[in-house]
């Protein structure tokens, strides 16, 4: 069983933990605190993945960058609501972004798959 797409699951479900603990506000900072630097744990996996396989395309490595580069500037971003709550908004809107890069990526490297898959069917009915 490969690990990575087991891990996409885990990231999708803390994502959207972490949206809602968002919004429940104070009583649970610090669970969305340490979920957070989790999923830092985690995005950083994930670019080491995407960049060790040999099968990643440079759309899924560079969705990937992205993914990371989201979540570095969401964990800045947390800290500074922790001392000021004027980039609250920001940090809610980082959290959507994060969730809809995640989202694609998941796309990506599920229909990577399937488009090879059809093409070595085609390639085995070409061939006498």
């Amino acid at each position: 069983m490969k690990i990575v797409p087991v891990l996409g699951v885990i990231v999708l479900f803390g994502l959207i933990l972490q949206i809602i603990l968002g919004f429940i506000g104070e009583a649970y900072s610090s669970i969305h605190l340490y979920l957070g630097f989790a999923g830092v744990a985690l995005a950083i996996l994930f670019v080491i993945a995407a960049l060790r396989s040999k099968t990643a395309t440079k759309v899924s490595k560079i969705t990937m960058f992205i993914f990371l580069v989201l979540v570095l500037s969401q964990t800045y971003l947390g800290f500074a609501v922790m001392t000021t709550d004027t980039l609250r908004t920001s940090h809610l809107y980082t959290a959507f972004t994060i969730l809809i890069v995640a989202l694609a990526a998941a796309g990506i490297t599920a229909r990577r798959p399937a488009a090879a898959k059809s093409m070595d069917t085609e390639s085995s009915k070409e061939q006498p």
